[in-house]
Parts: C-alpha cells; structure tokens; sequence
C-alpha cells in the first residue's frame, strides 16, 4: 500500500505533494474539488469530519489530518532523508516553533479570510473581519521575515542553502493573501525562499500544477 493524499490545486496539499516529490516517493492523490465545496460533503467529511485539507492516509489505514501535523508524519516516517534538523536538536527546535506558528496563527487567518462569515453572527461584519485577517496574516509574516533576517544565512532556505520541509511550507502558505506587489518590497526574504522552492527541480512540476506565479 502507498500514501494517499486529498488535496486540491492551490491549497494546502502542496506541502506533502511536494514533499513526496522530493523523496519519491509514490502516493495516491484523491481530488477535493474546494470550488464546489466538495470538502463540506459527506463522502469527505466520513475522512475528515473538520472538512479540511489536506488528508494524509498512510499506509496502514491511519488518518493524518492537520498541515502541521502532516508536515512532521512524513518528516518522521523518512528521516533519512532530513527534511527537517535532528531530532532533539536546537535547530529542529527552531523548526518546530516556526511550524506551529504558521499552523495556528497564519492558516487560522486564512480562514477567515476565505470564510468571514463564519466568524460574526452580522452579515455586514465579515468585509471587516476578512480585512483584519489579512492585515493579522502580513504582520505575522512580517515577523517571521524578521527572523530570516536575524539569522542572516548564506543561501536563500530557512537553513541556509539546503531546502527542508519549513521552506516547502513557508512557500505553500505565503502566496495566500499575499500578492507579489506586498511580498516583494515588505517579505524579500521569503519571496526569494518561495522563489528557490519553486525553482528545485523536483518540487517545479509539483508547483506548475498549484500554482500560477
């Protein structure tokens, strides 16, 4: 048995289809339509009642829901390959913070950026909370930028000039909400990150089928 995946294009799968290229390894990918809501109904919602994507089902049947949490399965379950630092080191420590910092604030702004209404009982409210979402959305990444720029490596990667799974992440996310126009002047740091995730030649035709820019 292999991986199954379901995602659809410019969402959140990118990161494990991504991350599956980079290893080769093989996967199933089951599309979820995201226009036609696909994800709210009762044949997805039976493998991830949140209605979410993406999924991971891994071989033995067991379902991974969770960009995060989806993100460190793969990265345990290959560790040879070294997605991300060693285990119980600084670095990966460092990994980890900036992980869940993207899992729990930035996607969590996205949200409601895509579904306001979801978030006030007044329908005249949600262009406000959308526009607070967004402002929360490039704030934060204004912070992790800051980061990059503390650490001052060599390379254009979170770690340097090695690619690892934050990279892929950081570049999945970072184009949501965010048009070249802001990231360019406000984000050079992460929009080289993105631009150097896109560029490695295995995650490219992964990227091709998500992305536009």
């Amino acid at each position: 048995m292999t991986y199954t995946l379901y995602g659809d294009p410019d969402s959140g799968s990118f990161t494990p289809e991504a991350l599956f290229a980079m290893l080769d390894v093989p996967y199933t990918l089951k599309g979820v339509d995201l226009e036609k809501f696909e994800q709210t109904e009762d044949p997805y919602k039976a493998v991830n009642p949140m209605g979410k994507i993406p999924t991971l089902i891994l071989p033995d049947g067991t379902v991974v829901t969770e960009s995060a949490a989806v993100l460190l399965t793969i990265d345990e379950r290959h560790r040879s390959a070294g997605l991300l630092p060693e285990i119980g080191s600084s670095e990966r420590a460092w990994a980890l913070r900036w992980i869940m910092f993207i899992s729990n604030n930035i996607y969590e702004a996205v949200g409601r950026t895509d579904f306001p209404g979801r978030y006030t009982s007044n329908y005249y409210d949600k262009e406000a909370v959308a526009a607070s979402a967004k402002s929360e959305i490039r704030w934060y990444w204004v912070l992790f930028e800051r980061e990059l720029a503390r650490r001052n490596l060599a390379g254009p990667f979170a770690f340097g000039a090695t690619i690892s799974a934050l990279d892929v992440y950081v570049a999945n996310i970072s184009g949501w909400e965010n048009p070249i126009e802001w990231r360019a002047p406000n984000a050079p740091r992460i929009e080289a990150l993105r631009q150097a995730v896109k560029a490695h030649p295995k995650v490219a035709p992964v990227w091709a089928r998500h992305f536009k820019d």
